[in-house]
């Protein structure tokens, strides 16, 4: 469990298959701003979760409210393998965003990562029109990397620029809401 004030992190759990699978499968989950172009199976989200640790490491997590609702997913994975870059995603049900569940998630991200890897850098990638992400982002000290033109899939099946967020071990410095 990544503990924090507004937040928990847990990782998901065999009784989570089904309700994540349906949240990540969920036009309304992912918002206006992105679309995942495949759907996930409870099988192939149930290999992710329960298999042995996968080359990408990839890592799933519920986020719960302090009253332990359930109100988002969070996850970290291996981006690239030649280079070991480690990239965060999130996203929040819309009846609980704009509370700061995102933004906490991807600091607690940040922090469990850089403390428990020896890793030099963690990135996000978000679509270059989806304001609310692009400010969890930034509130959570990830700065702005560059632009690839065309590489998200967005509703109604365009493509939208995508924007790279980033933020080394350097400007990390210290944990800003995990204990040391």
């Amino acid at each position: 469990m990544i503990t924090g004030t507004k937040v928990n992190m847990r990782r998901v759990e065999e009784r989570d298959i089904p309700t994540v699978t349906n949240w990540l499968n969920d036009p309304g989950f992912t918002g206006p701003h992105a679309d995942f172009p495949t759907q996930i199976t409870e099988l192939d989200l149930a290999k992710r979760v329960l298999g042995p640790v996968n080359v990408l490491e990839w890592t799933d997590y519920v986020i719960e409210n302090q009253n332990r609702e359930a109100v988002g997913w969070a996850c970290h994975y291996i981006d690239s393998l030649n280079f070991n870059w480690h990239e965060i995603a999130y996203a929040v049900l819309p009846k609980h965003r704009k509370q700061g569940y995102a933004t906490e998630a991807a600091q607690l991200l940040i922090d469990y990562l850089f403390m428990t890897k020896d890793i030099p850098r963690i990135q996000a990638k978000t679509n270059s029109t989806n304001d609310w992400s692009i400010k969890v982002l930034e509130n959570a000290n990830m700065k702005r990397e560059g632009a690839l033109r065309k590489a998200i899939w967005v509703k109604p099946g365009k493509w939208a620029d995508g924007l790279i967020y980033g933020i080394t071990r350097e400007d990390w410095a210290k944990p800003r809401l995990l204990k040391a």
